[in-house]
């Protein structure tokens, strides 16, 4: 028989067969998947659009269009698949249509989310941009990759639905293009790919896809994808403003503590769930307490904000130092401090830390006063007392309002101590001097009376701090004029702001703008509050009262104290010049 009219061999004999392939277009690019989604994707709008405005038969009528082009898709697949039950007499060609370029700029439709369609096909572009639309999204699109990334540039989409197959440059460059500047978290990219295509869907996840459809395109599946996407970008987006916030107060938070408390401590606080809880721990610290000597008549007569600028500058300074010693600021009360070191959280050194902090304070009070009287503001006078012991530390107030406190026998102590310090002066607990280490340098030691504790009270006199920290206070000692002719004066003993007793006459002996040689009889033990009247004259030129607190006792006479000036009258400083002139 003749070769023409051999029968061809069966699928099924042939070894190595190729599979059936449909006509590629002119030109290629196009695949026969692309009109028949076109047509269930508008089939789907119709009926969606037209139901219950036509009559039924018309509704089945698209229907049955929609049911004969997948029974068509079904044929087109296997021919693809090289099936050798599908009829091989059927050929396919699709021809490329001509399309104006059209770029619509313009956003259409409302509500769940802005979506960039970029189509080399006019038909899916509208077909999508359609069903997109009808779902509550706004579109706008682009038929190829450099309109398209001139878009993403100008305009904010939610997301993008990108054709993988365009001519020119393809969806791999676009997306390429896109992840230089956009990520995924904030520009979720959906890729289309055709049917069997698995290393374009490869590559597209490398490049950074989102996820990826098949055509012919399943409308359910891609509105699913679309969904989860764009909430997953949503709840980016929430976490990170969520996240900004919170960085926001969190940077108010350390700012705010950070003037009470070192950045560890800080730390620490915020990262613990219990930091936040009402009550308290009994703790071992060491207490701080300063003050300003005779503030309150200092300033009584400048104006408030004079008064304040400062107190201010001075507590601005303190307050430094305390926190970068590591020290936790419980409280201002006026011109006075409160300070813990160990609390809230213990360290090996509190208590060596807190008495560095002490010499580092006074010694930075020149600097203070040194900026004061540039301002033409006075000079400040501050005492500082140290106590280490047993408190109470913790949260203490209401759910509504809360603040970190220390409460204990101890902290009245450290009141006490305080009290009896002199302008420039140091004094420790025998506690605080015990815990300390080795390296103080101590000056006086006195035992204090304290009301409230049945034993007399130990306190030192802290000079400075040796290796490593080297710590010395200046020396303080002003030499005091020895005066020829006793200026005789009237002495009340004080208790707080009251006279104890009777006055007592007394007898000036040597003095200088600081404080004075005192006599009299039967002489105060150290740290006495006294109250000085001068008389006649004397009283004239000061222009008021003395205030004055015991600091020494003279061991070659039983009625001589030293005595150190609190509060002195304006005319004090100009006194003394006059005799020292006249001494001379």
């Amino acid at each position: 028989m003749p070769a023409a009219h051999q029968p061809a061999p069966s699928a099924r004999s042939t070894a190595g067969r190729e599979p059936q392939r449909l006509h590629e277009p002119h030109g290629g690019g196009h695949d026969p998947y692309t009109p028949i989604n076109q047509i269930l994707g508008y089939t789907r709008l119709l009926v969606a659009s037209l139901q219950g405005k036509v009559a039924p038969q018309h509704i089945e009528d698209i229907r049955n269009i929609e049911l004969a082009s997948r029974k068509l898709l079904t044929i087109v697949q296997a021919m693809e698949n090289g099936d050798e039950d599908a009829p091989s007499s059927v050929k396919v060609s699709i021809p490329s249509p001509h399309e104006e370029p059209a770029v619509h700029a313009e956003i259409e439709g409302s509500g769940r989310g802005t979506i960039l369609v970029v189509d080399d096909s006019r038909g899916n572009r509208d077909v999508l941009c359609r069903v997109l639309q009808n779902n509550g999204y706004r579109t706008a699109s682009a038929e190829d990759g450099p309109r398209a990334l001139g878009l993403a540039a100008r305009e904010r989409f939610d997301a993008v639905l990108l054709d993988v197959n365009m001519p020119g440059i393809s969806g791999l460059g676009v997306l390429s293009a896109l992840r230089q500047s956009r990520s995924q978290a904030e520009l979720p990219v959906i890729m289309v790919t055709t049917r069997g295509a698995s290393e374009d869907v490869v590559e597209s996840l490398k490049l950074g896809a989102n996820d990826h459809v098949t055509k012919p395109i399943d409308f359910d599946i891609l509105l699913g994808r679309l969904d989860t996407q764009l909430t997953l970008k949503r709840s980016r987006e929430q976490l990170s403003q969520l996240a900004a916030e919170l960085s926001v107060k969190s940077e108010f938070i350390r700012k705010t503590f950070g003037r009470y408390l070192s950045d560890d401590v800080v730390n620490r606080l915020l990262s613990s769930p219990e930091a936040q809880l009402l009550g308290g721990e009994e703790r071992e610290v060491t207490i701080m307490m300063t003050d300003l000597r005779s503030f309150t008549t200092m300033t009584e007569s400048m104006p408030p904000d004079v008064v304040m600028r400062l107190l201010n500058g001075y507590l601005g300074e303190m307050a430094r130092i305390i926190v970068a010693r590591g020290g936790t600021i419980i409280e201002f009360i006026g011109d006075a401090i409160l300070a813990l070191f160990g609390a809230p959280f213990p360290a090996g050194d509190d208590t060596r830390r807190a008495v560095a902090c002490a010499l580092e304070m006074q010694i930075a009070m020149d600097a203070v006063n040194e900026k004061n009287s540039a301002e033409g503001l006075p000079t400040l006078q501050m005492g500082i007392a140290l106590n280490t012991g047993p408190v109470v530390v913790g949260n203490i107030g209401s759910e509504a309002r809360t603040k970190y406190g220390v409460v204990g026998a101890q902290v009245n102590l450290t009141s006490r101590i305080e009290s009896c310090t002199v302008g420039r002066q140091i004094l420790i607990a025998d506690t605080t001097r015990r815990a300390a280490g080795a390296g103080l340098l101590l000056g006086q030691s006195h035992a204090l009376a304290v009301k409230g504790f049945s034993n007399r009270v130990l306190v030192h006199e802290v000079l400075g701090l040796d290796n490593p920290e080297r710590l010395y206070l200046p020396e303080r000692r002003v030499e005091i004029l020895s005066l020829s002719s006793p200026l005789p004066v009237v002495c009340a003993r004080l208790a707080g702001k009251r006279v104890e007793g009777e006055p007592q006459s007394a007898f000036i002996l040597g003095l200088s703008p600081f404080g004075a040689v005192l006599r009299l009889h039967p002489r105060p033990a150290p740290f006495t509050n006294l109250q000085i009247h001068p008389s006649g004259a004397l009283a004239e030129q000061l222009g008021g009262e003395l205030h004055a607190k015991v600091i020494e006792l003279d061991a070659r006479a039983e009625d001589v104290v030293r005595i150190h000036f609190t509060s002195s009258p304006p005319g004090l400083a100009a006194f003394v010049q006059k005799l020292h002139r006249a001494e001379a």
